[in-house]
């Protein structure tokens, strides 16, 4: 949750009241860090809430949604491999393939939950492609340095824009909370964005 912080605070500028949620992202598959979070969720708040995940955050959520959609008002995944990570691909196929954890099966690997259609979601994706997945593999197409542009939507998103950010420099950015808000309130992103 500390790499959220920042966020965070500029959500709380923006008159949002927010929780950081910390999980082991290795440690547990993704059903069950979903099932860890439905329970923080129902521990702490007593109506359905508005989340934002960053990379494998994104996809606790969409096991959360398949399994306790009553939880979830809306959502903001950012640079989360929706369609599976090229990169995730590559390390399983590698002796570095501990890096990831229990994430990859059900995750990773796209092989996800349907998003509920009920459910409005929206995307954010970097474009700056500086990260240490450079290191392992060659990126063909617009990327963070982890997360390739398109790996980081559904078809099913009320939006999605791309802002020229890297994989964890994106949650730094001022106008990415700024952006939070606008979809959390009016159901779509601004026109500020880079083209998709």
């Amino acid at each position: 949750g500390f790499i959220m912080n920042k966020l965070a605070q500029g959500l709380r500028q923006l008159d949002y009241h927010t929780n950081n949620y910390s999980y082991p992202s290795r440690r547990y598959s993704l059903a069950t860090q979903a099932e860890y979070l439905a329970t923080h969720i129902r521990t702490h708040f007593s109506q359905p809430v508005s989340i934002v995940a960053h990379s494998m955050g994104g996809l606790v959520l969409r096991h959360l949604a398949a399994t306790n959609p009553e939880l979830i008002k809306q959502a903001v995944t950012i640079s989360t491999p929706h369609q599976g990570s090229h990169l995730a691909r590559y390390l399983k196929q590698t002796r570095w393939r501990w890096i990831l954890g229990e994430g990859f099966e059900q995750g990773l690997d796209g092989k996800l939950p349907d998003w509920p259609s009920h459910i409005p979601l929206a995307g954010i994706a970097g474009s700056h492609p500086v990260g240490l997945g450079r290191l392992f593999v060659h990126f063909d197409e617009p990327n963070d340095g982890t997360v390739r542009v398109s790996e980081a939507y559904l078809s099913s998103m009320k939006d999605r824009c791309v802002l020229p950010y890297s994989h964890t420099g994106i949650l730094f950015a001022k106008e990415v909370p700024i952006q939070i808000s606008r979809f959390f309130r009016l159901g779509c992103f601004s026109g500020a964005q880079q083209p998709i």
